[in-house]
């Protein structure tokens, strides 16, 4: 009988440290790909921020009007930005290029 319950014993044991073992590595990786997704999800903002930014700079400063396809396009970039915190100077550009006039001034 002490066999039998050294035998069980032991098994429980390495059970356990393996139980163990499988769930410290299952969270660390959840944490590296959440941490992945992160880095990810601010690269992907900042491109798009980059993008409206220079944008507004062009067509508000440069250009002085903005057409209604390349406003489509503004707002195509605008919405995923948005929706993925993105606010500020994003949003000030992206209000300023759609109240730009669609067409250019007649001289």
């Amino acid at each position: 009988m002490d066999v039998l319950n050294t035998l069980v014993s032991i098994l429980a044991g390495a059970a356990t440290t393996g139980l163990v073992t499988l769930c410290t590595h299952l969270y660390h990786s959840k944490q590296s790909a959440d941490t992945e997704d992160d880095t990810i999800k601010d690269g992907m903002m900042a491109l798009l921020h980059d993008r409206i930014y220079q944008a507004g700079h062009y067509y508000c400063n440069v250009q002085g009007w903005c057409s209604l396809q390349d406003k489509h396009n503004i707002d195509y970039m605008y919405k995923p930005y948005h929706a993925l915190g993105g606010n500020g100077t994003g949003t000030a550009a992206y209000k300023a290029i759609l109240a730009l006039p669609t067409e250019p001034p007649t001289k």
